[in-house]
């Protein structure tokens, strides 16, 4: 249902977030969806449809510490997600500040496990497509970079 929900708010609203995404048929403007969707794809290392803790880890502390401290710092994330998503630094940054669910300043496992408890509305200990879907949404429409068109 939730999904069902997010799919028509995409649709029909048309979210959309201010991106350059090469190759993207809708013009140069990556879709809050597609975002989603690539994510979920990275994250769900086993491909079992559900993420788990340590696959949201993976994606992002892992794949975005590069100073290998098991943390993630501001500059850090928004290298990476800029480089991975093609996003602005200015979203980039929002991004960063919603994962930061205890505001030290660093994405670090605390913050992963908050983000993932809140997110976890089933409370199995697994993400599914539509929990995910809908963080990645209520970041998105709490952003200047990311408007209704």
């Amino acid at each position: 249902m939730k999904g069902l929900l997010l799919l028509t708010i995409s649709c029909f609203v048309g979210i959309q977030c201010n991106s350059p995404h090469g190759g993207n048929p809708h013009g140069g403007q990556l879709l809050i969806w597609e975002l989603t969707d690539k994510l979920w794809t990275l994250g769900d290392l086993d491909h079992n449809g559900f993420l788990t803790l340590a696959e949201l880890e993976k994606e992002f502390i892992t794949n975005f510490d590069h100073d290998g401290s098991g943390c993630v710092v501001s500059h850090e994330f928004v290298h990476q997600w800029q480089h991975n998503y093609l996003d602005t630094h200015q979203a980039s940054v929002h991004v960063f500040e919603h994962f930061d669910m205890n505001r030290n300043g660093a994405i670090c496992h605390d913050d992963i496990a908050a983000l993932f408890t809140a997110t976890d509305h089933t409370k199995d200990n697994l993400l599914e497509k539509d929990e995910f879907d809908n963080l990645l949404l209520f970041v998105s429409i709490n952003h200047l970079d990311y408007k209704l068109i």
